[in-house]
Order: C-alpha cells, then sequence, then structure tokens
C-alpha cells in the first residue's frame, strides 16, 4: 500500500520534498508567509492520502483493501472523498493569501468560500446527501450542492487573476508574471482534469505553485536584505564623515600649531617631538575614517597618547592621565577611544587642569573601557557644547553597535563623567 501511494503521488511528494527542505534551509531568514506553507503541505498531504484511500475503497486499485465489509469500505470512502474535497480549496486559498498584497484588508473574507464549502462536504459524514452520496453497491453520485468546491476553486482563481493584475499596475511585473502563471497552470489543470487528458495531476500542480512562489519569495528576501545591508554601508559612511567633521576640528589644529610654534623657540627636542604627535594624530584620522576594519586596543590607545601629548604639550594646562590597563589584547572600532578622551579634556575638566583615567577590564563575556574625568570646576556645558558632545557620544556609540556590537554608556552623576564601552568577546 505504501509504495502504491508513493507511486500514485510520486510528483507530489517530491515538489513538496523540495519545498521542505527549501524552509528548512531558509528556517532561520524571514521570508514571508513562511508559516503558511507549512500549513499548505501538511494539507496536501492529508490530501494525497485521503484520495489514496478513496481510491482503495472504490476499488479502482489492484491493491487489496484490508477489509472486505462493504459497509466499512463506503464508511472509509465516504470519510476520506470528504476530506479531500474540503482540503483542496483550502490549500487554494492559502496560495491566494500567500500571494496576495500586503496591505490587503479583506484577507479575512478570503476565507467565505472555503469554509462554505467545507460545511456542504463534511454534511455528507452525517447522511445528507447535499454534496454527494454513495450507494450500497459503493457507486459515487454528486448530490445538488456538490459543485461547491468548483465555484470555490473558481474564485480562488479568479483572485489570483486578480492580484496579478494589481502587481503590473504597481509596476510590479516580476510578481504579476508568476502569479499569472499559477493562475495558468491551475486553469490547465482543471480542464485536464475535467476531460480525463491528465487525470490526478491536481495536487502536484498545486504543489508546483506554492515551490514556484516560495522561491520567488526567497529571492525577494535576499534582495532586501541586499538592500538593507547597502543602507547601512551607506549609514556607516555618513558616520564616518560625521565623525571626520566632528573630530577633526580646526580650533585644535590651529591651538596645536601655535604651540609647535611657541615650542621652536625655547625648546626644539619638545617641538619635534609635538610635530610626530601631531602627524600621528592627522593620520590616524584621515587613515581610519576610511576604513572599517577593527584594530587593535593597543594601536588604538597610541592614537590616544598622540593626542594626550599635543594636549599636555600646552604649557596651560595642568593635565594628569592615570592608565589602569588590566587588559589590552582585544580589538575595537578605530577612532572610538581617542574622541571620548577628547571629550573629557575638552568639556570634563576645567581649563586649570584635572584627571582623566583610562581603565580596561574584562572577564568570561566582555572587556569593558573605562574612561573618567575628575570634573569641571568652570560651570556646565554650553548649549553648543552640549550638542556637539552629544553628537560624538551618538557617533561612536552607532559605530561600535555596527561594528563590533559593542556598547556605550554615560554617566553625569557627581562631580565628573564615566564612559564605559563594553565590547562582547562573541
Amino acid at each position: 500500500m505504501l509504495l502504491y501511494y508513493i507511486t500514485e503521488n510520486f510528483m507530489t511528494l517530491m515538489i513538496l520534498a523540495a519545498l521542505i527542505v527549501a524552509l528548512v534551509v531558509n528556517r532561520n531568514a524571514q521570508i514571508p508567509a513562511a508559516r503558511y506553507f507549512g500549513i499548505a503541505i501538511a494539507l496536501l498531504l492529508l490530501t494525497t492520502i485521503a484520495n489514496t484511500a478513496a481510491d482503495w475503497s472504490a476499488g479502482d486499485t489492484p491493491v487489496p483493501f484490508f477489509t472486505s465489509d462493504i459497509g466499512h469500505i463506503i464508511r472509509i470512502r465516504t470519510f476520506s472523498t470528504a476530506v479531500g474535497y474540503i482540503v483542496l480549496p483550502v490549500i487554494v486559498m492559502l496560495e491566494v493569501v500567500i500571494t496576495s498584497p500586503r496591505q490587503g484588508r479583506y484577507k479575512p473574507l478570503l476565507v467565505i468560500p472555503a469554509v462554505i464549502n467545507a460545511l456542504i462536504y463534511a454534511s455528507a459524514l452525517f447522511g445528507s446527501r447535499a454534496a454527494f452520496w454513495i450507494s450500497k453497491t459503493n457507486k459515487w453520485y454528486r448530490g445538488p450542492w456538490g459543485y461547491s468546491i468548483y465555484f470555490a476553486m473558481l474564485f480562488y482563481v479568479f483572485m489570483l487573476a486578480l492580484f496579478s493584475i494589481i502587481y503590473f499596475k504597481s509596476e510590479n511585473v516580476n510578481r504579476s508574471a508568476l502569479v499569472f502563471l499559477i493562475v495558468v497552470q491551475s486553469v490547465l489543470v482543471a480542464i485536464f482534469e475535467y476531460t480525463d487528458i491528465l487525470p490526478n495531476m491536481t495536487d502536484a500542480i498545486v504543489a508546483l505553485g506554492m515551490l514556484e512562489y516560495y522561491f520567488y519569495l526567497s529571492v525577494i528576501y535576499q534582495n532586501e536584505m541586499r538592500e538593507l545591508i547597502a543602507e547601512k554601508e551607506l549609514h556607516l559612511t555618513k558616520q564616518r564623515m560625521l565623525l571626520l567633521r566632528n573630530q577633526i576640528q580646526p580650533h585644535f589644529i590651529f591651538n596645536s600649531l601655535s604651540v609647535i610654534r611657541s615650542l621652536t623657540k625655547r625648546d626644539t627636542r619638545a617641538a619635534v617631538s609635538s610635530i610626530d604627535s601631531f602627524s600621528d594624530y592627522l593620520k590616524a584620522h584621515i587613515y581610519f575614517i576610511q576604513d572599517d576594519e577593527l584594530i587593535s586596543f593597543e594601536k588604538e590607545l597610541g592614537h590616544v597618547k598622540a593626542y594626550l601629548a599635543l594636549v599636555q604639550a600646552d604649557s596651560m594646562r595642568n593635565l594628569e592621565i592615570i592608565y589602569d590597563l588590566n587588559a589590552t589584547d582585544f580589538m575595537i572600532p578605530p577612532l572610538t577611544l581617542e574622541p571620548i578622551v577628547e571629550n573629557a579634556i575638552k568639556h570634563g575638566i576645567s581649563m586649570a587642569g584635572g584627571t582623566i583615567t583610562i581603565a580596561t577590564n574584562e572577564d568570561d563575556e566582555a572587556v569593558r573601557i573605562t574612561v573618567s574625568d575628575s570634573g569641571n570646576s568652570d560651570g556646565g556645558l554650553t548649549e553648543k557644547e552640549s550638542e556637539r558632545l552629544g553628537i560624538g557620544i551618538e557617533n561612536t556609540r552607532t559605530r561600535l553597535q555596527m561594528q563590533c556590537n559593542g556598547t556605550l554608556d554615560m554617566n553625569l552623576e557627581g562631580e565628573g563623567a564615566v564612559v564605559t564601552i563594553t565590547i562582547p568577546k562573541s
């Protein structure tokens, strides 16, 4: 019996197997309407079983049935026939729901023909002859309401054709062509089934339509993912430009050149060292602004030290830097730590000076970098300074999240500020 079931439904089973494999392979992808495909596959398998049972109980197959009791055979044939006629419109209805426009407000109305047909054919299970009945000699007869399945199927084919027109008018020609192909296949199989040219092909064509549309949705999903990646890359490019505009500030460059000019008159060695630090500072900003790759923390720390060397070369500032580095062997997005230290100096401490502490720690899950300052005794930030500080912090937070799933938290309670960067080890 199993072998006969497989041979009679071979094409349907092979197409469904391909669809099942595709669903399993893409189980983590957000393919639109994927849940409907699983339901449709289960219902179509149920239909093939019901149709095969109906053929066995009709005595149209060479496979011996497991009972010779004619009453029992008639009951089995009635049940399997009713199930087959009930389930098939439901499968096509799901196909219509899958292919219908997402913004469609009348999707609940699509179930009405399938429900009416189901009620009519289910009545046969209770002795009604409205849909069909089977005589005591095991002959099948259609009842006066037995054509409900054809009206239901015609309704769903019409809806498929309507959706193809909608897609064509909305310039979604590819989707329109595919839905139109499914319509043509449905009409042809109905004609061939009715004229006995190609009988027993309805299930296979329904499965084929499901497979065709699923692969179409998979292509749409891949295109959406590519567009999302392109959008993120564009956003990251904008962030780079914002970083370049906000981090390479003309006033700092002019101030550094002024300090270097002053040093050349009284301390040539310090002037040369400052020129080297200034060169490293500019190269870091200009080179790494064009690079997406993570760099070592030690390299980023080198950029910070180049910046701090320029700040400390200014004799007007009394700046103390404390390093408490318990972890250094990890990667970080370039120009992540330096703008935080720069904000701490510009906004966190007074012109007279103060203390900046840079600390690192790690546990089994993440590495944490903490930048804290001793506080600003000159008063609060101006509105413009607060805006610039917010832009710089948000920019750094965005790049951390996009490049290494890191987070940035800022605590302004107390006299000073504490900024904590968390980078997951995973």
